[in-house]
């Protein structure tokens, strides 16, 4: 009885320990649902958290091939994590994906590294605590392509000039195109005097 009662009397407690260190607001729900539905989102490292990450030190990097000061574009679909960013292993932007974090579980993988997130969007590390922020779209709004204005293509206008008469086309005009050895004044004749 006496452990029933402590139970019951924790796990407020437990809670309020939990809300101080994630804090929990009414948009949890539509931030959860829309990265385990596949929404693309960016993970801003640049948290108070973030380790010195000046240079990479190869297997003793604080946060991996991650580097902080730097955004990753990051997509959850079919159990994957497929994320885009500067790799510091590497020292290119490249994408690698990941099927370690459940994101209905407030966890997403970057590279292989299990951050957890809160419902405002914050990220921790276990190691370093809160260490960046996630950005989405705002709600409702849908993506915007780009607009591509088609390229403005500036030529001469093709001046057709009538085909000449008398001896400059004899022996061109209704004739067969002269082979390429002829050379170039030949062709030019013969289309001149043979529109096509």
């Amino acid at each position: 009885m006496t452990i029933q009662l402590l139970k019951r009397k924790m796990a407020p407690v437990i809670f309020l320990l939990a809300a101080a260190v994630y804090p929990i607001d009414a948009g949890a729900q539509s931030v959860t649902n829309r990265i385990a539905n596949g929404e693309t989102f960016h993970v801003s490292f640049t948290g108070s958290g973030c380790p010195n990450d000046a240079g990479w030190k190869g297997a003793s990097d604080p946060m991996g091939t991650i580097k902080c000061g730097e955004s990753y574009r990051v997509t959850y679909r079919g159990g994957t994590w497929s994320v885009t960013g500067y790799n510091e292993g590497t020292r290119k932007v490249g994408t690698w994906a990941y099927k370690n974090a459940n994101p209905r579980q407030n966890r997403m993988s970057i590279w292989g590294r299990v951050y957890s997130f809160t419902n405002n969007g914050d990220v921790y590390d276990q190691q370093y605590g809160r260490v960046g922020t996630i950005r989405m779209r705002s709600a409702g709004s849908t993506p915007t392509k780009p607009v591509v204005k088609p390229p403005v293509v500036r030529h001469k206008p093709k001046v057709i000039r009538p085909a000449p008469s008398g001896s400059v086309c004899e022996g061109y005009r209704g004739k067969p195109r002269p082979p390429l050895s002829a050379g170039a004044n030949a062709l030019k004749k013969w289309l001149r005097c043979n529109r096509i």
